[in-house]
This record gives structure tokens, C-alpha cells and sequence, in this order.
């Protein structure tokens, strides 16, 4: 019950480190496509909008 607690307090932990999405938002400036990004990183394209949605400079578009 413990950890369920916790969890609920602290929440997931995020699946991208903070040096990862420095080298997703280097990739992305480069001219590196989001679904060779997610190759890269494996992961979905989902958590890559969602990690990097607001942070760097560029908006989810619909059918991407």
C-alpha cells in the first residue's frame, strides 16, 4: 500500500531524461524527423509530443 501511495504522490517517472530531450531538440533542429526520433529513442510518438509539446518551440499539428 506503500508504494501504491507513493505512486499516487510522485507520479510517474518521465520516460525521456533531461539529456535526452536535450538530443531530441538538437535532432529536431538538425532537420531529424519525429518518427525517426521515436526510432531512435523508442518511443511512441505520443511521449515525444507530450515531453516536447511545449517546450521547444514547435506545436502539435493534427494528423502528425
Amino acid at each position: 500500500m506503500a508504494g501504491v501511495a507513493a505512486a499516487r504522490h510522485w507520479g510517474r517517472p518521465p520516460t525521456l531524461s533531461q539529456e535526452q530531450v536535450e538530443q531530441v531538440t538538437s535532432a529536431l533542429n538538425n532537420g531529424a524527423s519525429k518518427a525517426s526520433i521515436c526510432w531512435s529513442f523508442k518511443v511512441p510518438r505520443s511521449t515525444l509530443l507530450d515531453t516536447l509539446g511545449g517546450g521547444v518551440g514547435w506545436t502539435m499539428v493534427a494528423g502528425i
